[in-house]
Order: structure tokens, then C-alpha cells, then sequence
């Protein structure tokens, strides 16, 4: 720095150094409801801060591309703030730069301005009581001024932090063991749309739609098209130094902001992707590919972002991190954060064991970075995966890493069989098989819908077969998220928003409803799963008309799992719903079910092992449901439980296991949903020991 100003800043400081905090009224306020005081605990608390006249000059100066300091910056400005509830218990976070955005729903469009209180802290305050605080502003190395106050706790009814609990669980702050139900709502519009305010707005209504529907946890990801941070420049998030961005990413950021406020308001956690691997394609197969990355201007080739001793983009990348943290990083409605979307699906990573081995130190390197005590609070981390990390690549199996994620597309029924089975090689093979899981992305996704493009078509069957199976799986913190149809719009005809498809989301509510009430089929205890079927051929699965995937836990004292007709499967379709006999699909209606023309060319055993071989008729067959792993010779109830509508206790039975620790129990199924002659077409269980 010049000795000029050296002189600047150290006169500025003086000056405010001497004014202390007694305008504090006019540099700082709270932006809470109720100010300083009430505050609820884990809810959002905000300080706006201004700042010193010349600094804010200099601010400005930089946002319209001539000289002066990047507000974005943190080695530049930052301000750092200490929250403190005893002599011993401090907690720590940074602020943010902030413009004012103002959306105008009649022209669709957003406008900027510059704030009042241009420099933001937030916090989620962890403990009720008393806390002062402490914020330090930092320009060039100096600390030019200081605010402190401070702020008063209350008790409030949201659950808080997640965090891991025993045996592979995830609780919440109260020690609530938390088991997540929702999808992914990846982003707010396709990547080829236009982007404007109400595709945001969209976004957020389908998350409304899922909250109203029981589910208590959404996956979104960091797009370039869809809040993403860093576009147009890299270090800069948001300024009029380049033709018509106009502040474009502070309008994204904004929108941000009000997606966490949703979720903090329906108390839903968010399973967070910062990055994805298609914004790194160099084909020009993707129109936002890394022709568009900001990383391209410092870096030769795409996997030169990921080479952590060799490349250029760290500093940056972990810039970009901080702001993300201090923005957004207070939330304690984050439940996950993901790194990457699909790691194996970044060029030349299968090709190249040095791609490997550089990813694997990359990932490695920032979930260490985020879980520095630099940042509070520090969050669960996880990595995704299209199938499943690679070796040399250990991928999740770094300790930073608290939870097990992979993709997963398929309509064959083995293959959807196998996410069950694969899953504990792989965390074995892995050396995690501790770890919880989540599959951060399941679906069909097989054909084009007519007209659109879009592979969002499917039934509400699998819809509703993938998420009671995936909850099943032993270690697994919630159901596989869906991906496809998060609109759950009519997509028969093309950009046809007004028209709604099927509602999938009513799916959650039993599911909500059985792992909810007592007894819950989760504590802290250890389970363990097997899925029950009969895949040899046709043949066998003609005299095999139910399936199931049990629970137990170690002590063979309580036990859950979920049974099915396996007729009625993944993308089978009992009425026989056709594109060209689905009772009104033009305006929406039952437009959800596959062509069953479409999807049986696609993989061979699907004509096999998918299709219909007739109604299940239980007085014919009198399956039993056989569970293994129980104590021996004890009295146990059943409990029966409904997987439709609202869900519930349906059915209680005493059973008594055998000499091998075996319960054998028969209950009914029906053909298809709502039979009225045989019931749903599967149902979920609870087993304890009875008195």
C-alpha cells in the first residue's frame, strides 16, 4: 500500500476511533423484526452496516469499472464479527456486500440500487440468553472502525442445526433424530429459457406445494442460469463493469436470499449444490458450458480449475466460498452442502488418473476449507456422484465428508434392485460403512414426453415406489430425492406452465405420517435392510406376486420396512394408460404415465421384469411376508400402516418368531391404487416387541 494511503485510512480510523459508538443508531442497525431484543433462536438475525464515506467512494468507484477497492474482496474489505454468549463461547462470522433489489412483478423484470447499510452480518443465534457482540472492519490490513452491541435470545420452535448422530443418523439441534422427505427443485427454469423474476417465483411455489404436502427437505443447486454467484467475472459478484450485467448476480443472490427465507419459514432444510460438472464441458454440448465458465480467462483447459498445486483458480474459488458462507452460511435450515453435481461426469475424469487424483485433492482441499473453524457454523458435507467414486479418487471416503451421495436413472428392475444391494459393497469398498446416505438424485427419465423434449414423463407409481423403497435403505437419511417432473407441470405441450400434470408431492404426506408418529421406525439405534424378490426370470416372478425391504435393528427388538405388489412396479402401469388412451391428457389429468411402447425397447430385461403379468389375487397366492433377525421365540405386534393419502395406522397383528428368529405374517395387496376390492398396492410395517 502507498504511504499516502497509509495516511488516509489511519486519519479515517482516528476520526472514527474518536466518535466511538455513539452513532451507532445511524452506521448499524437491526434488520430483524424485533430489533435487538426477541430475537428466536436459529432464526435469522441481520446487522446493516455503513460504510466510512471515503471507503464507500472507493466501493463504488470499483462496481462501475474504474479504480477503487471490490467490495467482494475479502483480502481487500471484510468485516469480521464476534458473537459472544460467555467469556468462554464466541462464534464467529463475516459480512457481505448487499445491493438492494427490487423486483417489479408487472414488467417481470428486477432493478438495483445501492443500499444504506451496504455491508451485512448474519447470524442464527444457537443458545438462548444474553449475547454482546463485536464487528471489526478491515480495509487493506486496518482495522478502520468497530461497532458492538448487543442482543437478546428467546426460545423458538425451529429445530436447528443438523448434525450426525449414532449409527448413521442425522438429529437436529434438540437431538430429534431427523429423517429427510422431499426432492430435488434443482433450479428455476431450464437452461435454455430466458430467465426473469417469476421463474424464481415458480421455483419457490413448488417448494411452497412440498411443504403443504409434508416435506420437510429440497435439494437446489448454484447454476449459472439459476442462483449462481459468479458469472460474468471472476472475483466479482455482481457490478456494472461489464455491458448489461447491471448487477445480475446480486439480483440472483437476492432471489437466494428469498429461497432460504421460504425454507427458514416452513422450517425445511436444503440440500445445497455449489458446483456442477456440465459448466466445465468444453464440447459446446451445453450452451452454458466452459465457453461461459468466468475460469476460463485465468485457466488453459476445464480440469486445470481442479489442479490445486498447479492451477489458478483456488484463491478465487475459495473467495467465492466465503461469500457464499457469510450470505448464506448462517442458515440453519442448511441441511447438506454438496460440492459437486456428478464428479465422474467431468472430462476426462474416467480417462485420467491424474483428473482423478487432482479432483480428489481438490475435493478433499475445499471440504476442509468449509470445515475450517473460520467458519461458523460448519456444515454436513458430501460429494456427488453419477455412479459411484472411481479409484484412484476416494471421492466421499475423505474424512471431510459426512454423508454418502450418488445419482441414480434406471427403469430396469434389477438395476433399481441394486441401489439397494450395491450399497453396502460400495461403502465397504469405500471404507464407510458408517457413513449415512442419501441419493442426492433418483428417476426413470426414459422417454420424451410428445413435443417437448423433456424426459419428465412418468408415472406417479414410480414416483411413489421410489420414494417409500429408497427410504428403506439400511443408513439412508431420507428418500431418494426425485429429479424429474419437480415442476410437476403438464409438459404435453411445450413451455406449458399453466397447465398442471399430476401432483406427486401428495406422496409425502403418508410417507410423513409413518415416519413421523410414534412408535418412529427410527432412533438411535443401528438397522440394517435386505429387499426380498424374486428377479430369475418370468417364470418364478408369475408365482411371486409381493416383494418387500426390511429393517431391523442389532438386537432384533424393533424392525420397519415396506411392502409391494410387484405388478404393480416402478413404471408399470395396472390400468394400462397409454399416451393415447390417458383419460384427458391434454389438460393435464393422468399425463404422467409412460407409454408402455416407449419404455420396453430400452433396456432388455424391462419387456421381461416390467411388464404386467395380471391382477395379484392374495387368496390365490397367500404370500407370506417372512422377516429375519429377530429374537427367538418372543412375542412381537405388527403394526400395518397405509401408504396413500394422509397414511396411518391401518392393521395391528401379534405374531411370535420362530426358532430361527423368523416372523411370518400375510396381509393383503391390491392391484393398483385405490383398488376398492383389494386395498393399495403395498403398505409399510413397524414391528416391536409386545408386551
Amino acid at each position: 500500500m502507498r504511504a499516502s494511503q497509509n495516511t488516509t485510512l489511519m486519519v479515517l480510523f482516528c476520526s472514527l476511533f474518536l466518535l466511538g459508538n455513539i452513532a451507532v443508531g445511524q452506521n448499524m442497525v437491526s434488520f430483524h423484526k424485533n430489533g435487538w431484543k426477541n430475537i428466536g433462536r436459529f432464526e435469522r438475525f441481520e446487522i446493516g452496516i455503513k460504510l466510512p464515506p471515503e471507503i464507500d467512494r472507493k466501493v463504488d468507484s470499483f462496481l462501475i469499472g474504474e479504480d477503487g477497492i471490490n467490495p467482494y474482496d475479502f483480502n481487500k474489505i471484510r468485516i469480521d464479527a464476534i458473537f459472544s454468549k460467555s467469556e468462554t463461547r464466541h462464534y464467529k462470522r463475516e459480512g457481505f456486500y448487499y445491493r438492494q433489489i427490487i423486483i417489479d412483478s408487472i414488467k417481470n423484470t428486477f432493478t438495483q440500487s445501492k443500499s444504506d447499510f451496504p455491508f451485512r452480518v448474519r447470524f442464527a443465534p444457537p443458545e438462548i440468553g444474553d449475547y454482546t457482540f463485536l464487528l471489526s472492519l478491515n480495509v487493506e490490513g486496518n482495522v478502520l472502525a468497530t461497532f458492538s452491541g448487543s442482543l437478546q435470545v428467546v426460545e423458538s420452535k425451529k429445530r436447528g442445526f443438523l448434525s450426525l448422530g449414532p449409527y448413521s443418523h442425522v438429529m437436529d439441534a434438540r437431538r430429534n433424530t431427523f429423517f429427510a422427505m422431499g426432492q430435488a427443485i434443482p433450479f428455476c427454469e431450464y437452461p435454455n429459457s430466458s430467465i426473469n423474476p417469476d421463474d424464481f417465483t415458480r421455483q419457490r411455489r413448488y417448494i411452497n406445494e412440498l411443504a403443504d404436502n409434508s416435506g420437510n427437505f429440497f435439494r437446489i443447486r448454484l447454476d449459472p442460469w439459476s442462483n449462481e454467484l459468479e458469472l460474468e467475472e471472476v472475483g466479482v459478484y455482481g457490478s456494472a463493469r461489464t455491458p448489461k450485467e447491471n448487477f445480475e448476480r446480486q439480483w440472483h443472490a437476492f432471489e437466494l436470499d428469498e429461497t432460504f427465507r421460504l425454507a427458514e419459514e416452513k422450517d425445511m432444510y436444503m440440500f445445497i449444490t455449489l458446483l456442477g460438472d456440465y459448466h466445465f464441458k468444453s464440447d459446446g454440448s451445453f450452451s452454458l458450458g466452459w465457453q461461459v465458465n468466468p475460469y476460463r480467462a485465468i485457466e488453459k483447459i476445464s480440469t486445470d480449475f481442479f489442479d490445486v498445486s498447479n492451477g489458478h483458480s483456488l484463491p478465487f474459488y475459495k473467495n467465492k466460498l466465503r461469500y457464499f458462507m457469510a450470505r448464506y452460511g448462517y442458515c440453519s435450515n442448511i441441511g447438506v452442502i454438496g460440492l459437486l453435481n456428478e464428479t465422474d461426469q467431468l472430462e476426462n475424469y474416467g480417462a485420467s488418473s491424474e483428473v482423478r487424483s487432482n479432483v480428489n485433492e481438490w475435493l478433499k482441499t475445499i471440504g476442509e476449507y468449509l470445515k475450517d473453524v473460520q467458519f461458523y457454523p460448519r456444515p454436513l458435507l458430501t460429494n456427488g456422484y453419477a455412479v459411484g467414486p472411481t479409484k484412484p479418487d476416494k471421492g466421499a471416503t475423505n474424512s471431510v465428508f459426512d454423508i454418502l451421495s450418488t445419482n441414480h436413472y434406471s427403469n430396469s428392475r434389477r438395476t433399481i434392485k441394486r441401489r439397494h444391494d450395491d450399497l453396502p459393497r460400495h461403502a465397504s469398498s469405500m471404507h464407510d460403512l458408517k457413513k449415512p446416505f442419501i441419493f442426492g438424485e433418483i428417476g426413470a427419465g426414459v422417454c420424451s414426453a410428445p413435443n417437448t423434449g423433456h424426459e419428465d414423463w412418468f408415472s406417479d407409481a414410480e414416483f411413489h415406489n421410489g420414494i417409500w423403497s429408497t427410504s428403506m435403505y439400511s443408513r439412508a437419511i431420507g428418500n431418494g430425492l426425485y429429479w424429474w417432473d419437480w415442476e410437476q407441470e403438464s409438459h404435453l405441450q411445450r413451455e406449458n406452465k399453466n397447465i398442471q400434470g399430476i401432483n406427486h408431492r401428495l406422496n409425502f404426506r403418508a410417507l410423513s405420517t409413518f415416519f413421523t408418529q410414534a412408535p418412529p421406525p427410527l432412533g438411535t439405534e443401528e438397522f440394517s435392510s435386505t429387499w426380498d424378490c424374486n428377479l430369475k426370470s418370468a417364470s418364478e416372478l408369475k408365482k411371486r406376486k409381493t416383494e418387500w425391504i426390511a429393517n431391523v435393528n442389532k438386537e432384533g427388538t424393533r424392525g420397519f420396512g415396506w411392502v409391494h405388489n410387484s405388478d404393480y412396479f416402478w413404471i408399470n402401469d395396472s390400468l394400462g394408460l397409454t399416451s393415447r388412451n390417458c383419460p384427458d391428457c391434454q389438460n393435464g389429468g393422468m399425463e404422467a404415465f409412460y407409454d408402455s411402447e416407449c419404455y420396453k425397447v430400452r433396456e432388455s430385461d424391462v419387456r421381461v421384469l416390467n411388464e404386467p403379468k395380471g391382477p395379484y389375487n392374495f387368496t390365490a397366492h397367500k404370500e407370506e411376508i417372512t422377516l429375519q433377525g429377530y429374537k427367538r421365540f418372543q412375542n412381537y405386534k405388527i403394526e400395518i400402516w397405509s401408504c396413500y393419502g394422509e397414511g396411518g395406522l391401518r392393521d395391528t397383528m401379534l405374531v411370535k418368531s420362530n426358532a430361527k428368529g423368523k416372523i411370518k405374517f400375510r396381509h393383503e395387496v391390491g392391484k393398483f391404487p385405490g383398488d376398492p376390492n383389494s386395498g393399495d398396492p403395498d403398505f409399510a410395517f413397524k414391528v416391536y416387541l409386545s408386551d
